[in-house]
């Protein structure tokens, strides 16, 4: 095609030495990045989510939630506890002072 000296790369490329040592430095500089597995991270409440086919919502309560509460209001650092009891489900949510290691 005249006149479109640029509309078909060259059949080769023989590239730059400069590109192996870029390609190595970038290679040494990622292997040398640090990795944070476990971010440190304070979020002071935890949920707990248990569900109970076909029970309804009295027996959830009186046989799930009452007792889940009970249990995690024992541990230390806890704040306030309040609970949801709905059919087939209840959902505790435990809000602790300062953080949940």
């Amino acid at each position: 095609m005249p006149g479109f000296p640029f509309a078909h790369p060259p059949s080769h490329s023989d590239g730059d030495p400069s590109d192996a040592g870029q390609v190595l430095i970038g290679a040494v500089s990622f292997m040398r990045l640090p990795v944070n597995l476990l971010p440190d991270i304070a979020f002071p409440r935890l949920m707990v989510w248990t569900t109970y086919h076909d029970v309804g919502p009295a027996e959830i309560e009186e046989f799930v939630t009452i007792p889940i509460e009970e249990a995690v209001a024992t541990v230390p650092g806890v704040r306030r506890v309040h609970s949801l009891s709905r059919e087939g489900l209840s959902l505790v949510t435990v809000e602790m002072h300062g953080r949940i290691l």
